[in-house]
């Protein structure tokens, strides 16, 4: 397994009070003659994307493939390999308290081939305003989803601790 993320942050050129933050990210499982479904990797090895610190306007792993399991309920299985990027400019507003205006994107895939043959990406856009507290920023974010699919929501709020990255 290996991940390789890039991160820079910059007073925004417009403005100098504000921060530009950029992100981008690439990650996959591989091994020598390696053909094993993404459902025989460990869980907790496996690649997921969405929520409030990756694609936000997704719900969290939401993402990729799912299975339905007993109760009914979808499973998000993950996958091998993983593409994120992400914008975010950060203003301050007033005391303690910071704006944000966002866009995300990223796709994860059950292989190298998969990713390959159907590449495409999930984005999401979105604002949040940001609370800095002793114990560390708190995000509440509204993420859109920038093209849903058919049968998807409009977008998701969520809660985040600490920035998105």
């Amino acid at each position: 397994k290996a991940k390789f993320h890039w991160a820079r942050y910059q007073k925004f050129a417009l403005y100098k009070p504000w921060v530009l933050a950029t992100r981008i990210g690439f990650g996959g499982i591989f091994g020598i003659g390696d053909s094993r479904p993404v459902t025989q990797i460990p869980i907790t090895e496996r690649f997921y994307l969405g929520g409030a610190s990756s694609v936000r306007g997704y719900v969290e792993n939401g993402i990729g493939d799912s299975v339905t399991d007993a109760d009914g309920n979808e499973v998000p299985i993950g996958g091998k390999t993983e593409l994120v990027a992400n914008a975010e400019l950060r203003m301050p507003l007033f005391w303690l308290f910071y704006g944000e205006v966002f866009i995300d994107a990223g796709n994860i895939w059950k292989s190298w081939e998969a990713m390959s043959k159907n590449f495409s990406l999930k984005a999401g856009s979105g604002a949040g305003l940001v609370v800095v507290t002793p114990f560390g920023p708190i995000r509440f974010d509204y993420g859109v989803k920038l093209f849903p699919e058919e049968d998807e929501s409009f977008g998701e709020f969520h809660i985040g601790i600490a920035f998105a990255f």
